[in-house]
């Protein structure tokens, strides 16, 4: 009923030759196309696609190349971790300490020489010597300073270097000496106090020169 008396209308106004007013539909330039359409392609569109694959292309490459050469190990990502350096070994300076205690054993086959260092230790100040003996074996052939504490390597150091060049290890298991320094001699000892090795071969029997015999008369 709405739609006819619309119809209607519109009849009544075609007929009485009133226009309705213009909108911005009614602006649009007309023309035969109708629907959606794909603008047209411009020229020279296919050539600039072509020419940023082969730029693509060329740095992928370059950059393949230079990871090959360079090699995996030696790229570094940005933001990376330097590897961390490890500090110099700090190099130990020998010292005396003329109240460092030091007990003394020898380990070598010459019977005195325990004593003898003993002198040489108290003479030159190096040390205080609270034990002086023989060690349980006597076959020691290495001289050495054995030192209970870490903090007194350099003067076991010290030692070792006014005891003819012995070495110096760290070795707490002898602090049941009651000393500081442990003075091991052996065979090799050729510091101050040191004293000629007796020969491990004993010496041949001498031969006893046959009598001559007298000729029977």
């Amino acid at each position: 009923m709405a739609q006819k008396q619309s119809a209607e209308s519109s009849g009544e106004a075609r007929a009485s030759g009133t226009r309705a007013p213009q909108d911005r539909y009614d602006l649009v330039e007309r023309s035969h196309r109708v629907g959606v359409h794909r603008s047209p392609e411009r020229a020279g569109s296919f050539w600039l696609r072509a020419l940023m694959v082969l730029l693509t292309a060329a740095v992928l490459a370059t950059l393949g190349i230079v990871f090959i050469v360079i090699g995996p190990g030696n790229v570094q990502l940005p933001g990376a971790v330097e590897e961390t350096k490890k500090p110099a070994p700090v190099q130990v300076v020998g010292e005396i300490d003329p109240a460092a205690t030091i007990a003394i054993l020898n380990g070598s086959p010459a019977d005195g020489l325990e004593d003898n260092v003993d002198q040489a230790i108290r003479t030159g100040a190096l040390g205080d010597v609270i034990f002086a003996g023989v060690a349980d074996q006597r076959d020691v052939t290495i001289s050495a300073i054995f030192y209970v504490d870490p903090k007194d390597e350099a003067f076991a150091k010290g030692l070792g270097e006014q005891l003819g060049g012995a070495s110096y290890y760290l070795q707490p298991d002898y602090a049941s000496y009651g000393a500081r320094l442990i003075v091991l001699l052996g065979s090799d000892y050729r510091g101050p106090g040191a004293v000629e090795m007796p020969s491990d071969t004993p010496a041949a029997p001498a031969e006893e020169t046959p009598a001559e015999e007298q000729p029977a008369e």
